[in-house]
């Protein structure tokens, strides 16, 4: 490799990023996180809550309200988002319908696969030939078919 140091450094930064969300992970079973970014009258919102994202791209915020705001409740007494009766979790995934809009609540462990993935991306030997990635385009397109058919 022609940086060896830029990998190394591409490691420890989303290594360190994996480990943090494995910290707030830990914590989301005794504390109620919830983050906004306020982006004109909308807004993002992100909350976690045991073991789970919540992720609402279209959320109501206040105007007057700060452009980030990151707040942290005891979990007595909060719960868990509820799915509607037709819909199944599938390996923790999730959505649920709050008014009009639905909210997707993610698990933990797929953010921190994601970020050990793209900590570890450097150190792979990247000698692929034509049939590899065939097949490899093909299992992602199987991956992404399933995903699509468990949530119908």
């Amino acid at each position: 490799m022609k940086y060896p140091k830029l990998r190394i450094a591409w490691s420890v930064g989303w290594g360190i990023a994996c480990l943090l969300l494995i910290a707030l992970w830990v914590r989301s079973y005794w504390r109620y996180d919830v983050f906004s970014v306020r982006i004109n009258e909308h807004g993002q919102l992100v909350t976690s809550l045991k073991g789970e994202l919540t992720w609402d791209g279209a959320a109501s915020l206040a105007k007057d309200s700060e452009v980030f705001h990151w707040s942290a409740y005891r979990v007595e007494g909060v719960t868990t988002a509820e799915s509607p009766p037709t819909m199944r979790p599938f390996l923790g995934f999730r959505w649920t319908m709050v008014g009009q809009s639905p909210l997707p609540i993610i698990p933990y462990w797929f953010p921190v696969f994601v970020l050990a993935a793209l900590a570890a991306i450097p150190w792979f030997r990247w000698r692929f030939s034509l049939r590899t990635l065939l097949i490899a385009i093909t299992l992602v397109a199987v991956g992404l078919g399933v995903i699509v058919w468990a949530f119908r």
